[in-house]
């Protein structure tokens, strides 16, 4: 009877370490390919008032905006479709400084530099696929 009770005992921390490994797996997947992409110089003065969308997939560091520019210039960034787990916060921050510095060059998010490089990479994407 010992024997089996520890049997069973010893099934389901095995299940519970598989789906923290898997888990932990699928929230790291993408972040080193993310955390390696450059973020380009993106020109504004030849780009047209416009509403332009970019993505950038990085698996779960995956992005979809929209870029909106008027007068070449950065005046809004929306975002169309947001990572898995990203905190709203970290969008509102980021098109911030992107507005304020109409530029992507700008620091990372505190705690959040490959979401923050993911957002970047779909913003270049949208301009420079316009």
């Amino acid at each position: 009877m010992a024997k089996k009770i520890l049997k069973i005992f010893g099934c389901i921390i095995l299940v519970i370490a598989l789906i923290i490994i898997g888990f932990a797996t699928f929230i790291l997947l993408g972040k080193d390919s993310t955390m390696k992409q450059p973020i380009g110089d993106i020109n504004l003065s030849n780009v047209e008032d416009g509403v332009y969308t970019g993505s950038y997939n990085g698996f779960r560091f995956s992005d979809a905006v929209e870029v909106i520019v008027k007068n070449h210039e950065i005046t809004d960034i929306k975002v169309i479709k947001p990572q898995l787990f990203a905190k709203e916060s970290v969008y509102q921050e980021l098109t911030e400084k992107v507005k304020e510095q109409q530029s992507l060059d700008v620091d990372a998010v505190t705690g959040a530099t490959a979401d923050t490089k993911a957002f970047l990479k779909a913003v270049e994407n949208a301009i420079k696929n316009k």
